[in-house]
């Protein structure tokens, strides 16, 4: 657990760290970098064995939140709530994050067996497909397919692999292997 001072201060840098990006970009884009993707989970402890323990993803932060301020801004009244921020590729921004209320009227949890409108995928690349696969299968998570071969390519030494699961309170995760070509030294 970190102090609520180093929070702010990791919050702080991302924001110094990528003003001067936001400002040399094209005038008429009002968003720029996503810092972050946040999801709601009725079950912290599950939704973070997805992310470090099958994933792999080294956390950065986490945190228990509480008061007005917070509360409003997830349109909440008198909820604390736990954070998990984890890192995905080593910079301040794409990090993804988990959040739970921890009092006793959580939200119970949204499952899925396919994606309809109103879900959003989260899409990572890997270099071991197959490993994630098995631990995916071995956490119990539904794969709605398995590492496959989305778009044949000639040329290839390997195709690129795909695969689409379901973790915890629906969140829909998309994995990519990117395939090697036939002129190439790996």
């Amino acid at each position: 657990m970190i102090s609520k001072f180093r929070a702010l201060l990791l919050v702080a840098v991302a924001c110094v760290a990528n003003s001067s990006d936001a400002e040399s970009d094209d005038n008429t884009r009002l968003v720029h970098d996503t810092l972050r993707t946040t999801f709601i989970v009725s079950d912290y402890d599950r939704a973070y064995a997805l992310f470090h323990d099958v994933l792999g993803l080294p956390i950065d932060l986490t945190m228990d939140l509480d008061g007005e301020v917070v509360n409003e801004l997830m349109g909440q009244t008198g909820r604390p709530m736990r954070i998990a921020i984890f890192n995905v590729d080593g910079t301040t921004s794409g990090r993804v994050a988990i959040l739970a209320y921890l009092d006793e009227k959580n939200t119970e949890a949204v499952h899925r067996d396919k994606l309809d409108p109103g879900a959003a995928v989260l899409v990572f690349e890997t270099t071991n497909i197959d490993e994630i696969s098995q631990r995916v299968t071995a956490a119990g998570y539904p794969i709605l397919a398995g590492p496959s071969v989305l778009f044949p390519q000639p040329l290839m030494k390997t195709q690129a692999l795909e695969m689409m699961f379901i973790g915890p309170d629906g969140i829909a995760i998309n994995l990519i292997q990117r395939g090697i070509p036939l002129d190439s030294e790996q």
